[in-house]
């Protein structure tokens, strides 16, 4: 397969806009609820955005001209180029990103995100970690101003695909020295062969419903997270 290569200075968002476009006219069902976004397109591909307490402006929806400094348009767009393109994909394989294997012999593991589940099962194998987080308020976590230190430090880094919605992948990555190994995580990551051309993505983790399953678009609407339409059949990964 021949690889696409991102423009160094160009984050995903504008990248996927400038190659594939946007066309509303596409869009067979959108659903805006409290946690995620979701699109379905003509074809019944299906793609989910997390919203995180943001405000979706949907009018791009109806003609208006995507606006990528515009974080509400940023939340769709995301779903529409994880549904365009999270089907194309050959997976590398199935399932969680934790195997105690894969992450045992970093020194450094700096997690931009909290995911509880995930953090659960590091705890658990014994393997320490920094995290950082700019929505949740837990006793455990780092001060956000320390993070471009600690990512300038780490071996490893386990970074939530929401940071291509709100435009501070760039930022992080930018941050990570050379060598270091960026597992990109949640069901909002886009999976295409660019998102493993920026600055050490190592793995890209993302989510594949079935085609025109329209449970998944009810259960956004109906204000579900994660836990409600994902499961191990859904996770799928791509790798560099």
């Amino acid at each position: 397969m021949k690889r696409t290569r991102a423009h160094p200075f160009t984050e995903p968002l504008e990248y996927f806009l400038h190659n594939d476009g946007y066309d509303p006219s596409f869009i067979k069902r959108c659903e805006i609820g409290e946690k995620y976004a979701g699109i379905m397109l003509n074809n019944g591909n299906i793609g989910v955005c997390a919203i995180l307490g943001q405000q979706v402006d949907d009018s791009i929806l109806s003609g208006r001209e995507p606006d990528t400094t515009n974080v509400g348009h940023r939340i769709l767009l995301n779903a529409y180029f994880n549904a365009l393109h999270n089907y194309t994909m050959p997976e590398v394989g199935k399932g969680d990103i934790f195997t105690e294997e894969r992450f045992s012999a970093y020194e450094r593991i700096v997690m931009i995100g909290s995911f509880a589940s995930l953090l659960e099962k590091f705890y658990t194998a014994g393997i320490s970690l920094d995290v950082f987080d700019r929505i949740t308020g837990e006793e455990f976590l780092i001060p956000m101003r320390h993070q471009p230190g600690f990512l300038a430090r780490a071996g490893c880094v386990i970074l939530t695909g929401t940071t291509v919605s709100n435009n501070t992948f760039m930022e992080i990555t930018g941050h990570t020295s050379d060598g270091c190994d960026i597992f990109l995580l949640g069901p909002s990551n886009i999976l295409h062969q660019a998102m493993l051309s920026y600055k050490n993505i190592k793995v890209v983790f993302g989510s594949r419903f079935e085609n025109s399953d329209h449970r998944v678009l009810d259960l956004i609407r109906e204000g579900h997270g994660t836990k409600s339409f994902l499961n191990n059949e859904n996770k799928v990964y791509i790798s560099r």
